[in-house]
């Protein structure tokens, strides 16, 4: 069965559509598989626990919410939280991004590099745990926007991937 709803974590409008065992996010699908606590999107693993109005993400905490449903038409429009996405950028289905703040271990890959989908690009590090940053798609690598030791913010981009 499927279904969709409107997620605010840290403040960012996610548009989400759970269908069996993939779950699009603004248009990007993902293969999830849930285990009790234990969440695998793309072959990586996370803990996820839900507190209130939190949810701790491998012991990160993330301020979250559900959109509140569209008022009816005798009320007004509802608030505009985020502009609608009918597909991914070219940019977004280009990118690698980090999945959460924390440090650039190890790249795995310089521009020129063929990659096939799936494969490890990059290795970060939040809250002690390494996880694996992987290509969404077969290609080249166009460039590399991260190096060692660098300190990542969430969803920053990368990896590009042509």
């Amino acid at each position: 069965m499927a279904w969709k709803t409107t997620l605010i974590i840290d403040g960012t409008t996610y548009e989400v559509e759970v269908s069996g065992d993939t779950v699009t996010v603004d248009g990007r699908p993902f293969a999830v598989a849930v285990k009790g606590r234990e969440i695998t999107v793309n072959g990586t693993n996370y803990t996820v626990e839900f507190a209130g109005d939190q949810v701790l993400v491998n012991g990160i905490p993330h301020a979250f919410r559900k959109a509140e449903a569209a008022k009816s038409p005798a009320a007004g429009p509802a608030p505009k939280t985020a502009q609608p996405t009918a597909a991914p950028s070219v940019e977004d289905a280009n990118a690698v991004r980090a999945i959460m703040p924390g440090k650039v271990l190890r790249v795995l890959v310089k521009p020129g590099d063929a990659v096939a989908d799936g494969d490890v690009v990059l290795i970060l590090e939040a809250m002690k745990m390494e996880n694996e940053l992987r290509a969404h798609k077969a290609g080249k690598v166009k460039a590399v926007h991260a190096r060692p030791g660098q300190d990542v913010e969430m969803g920053q981009v990368l990896v590009e991937i042509e």
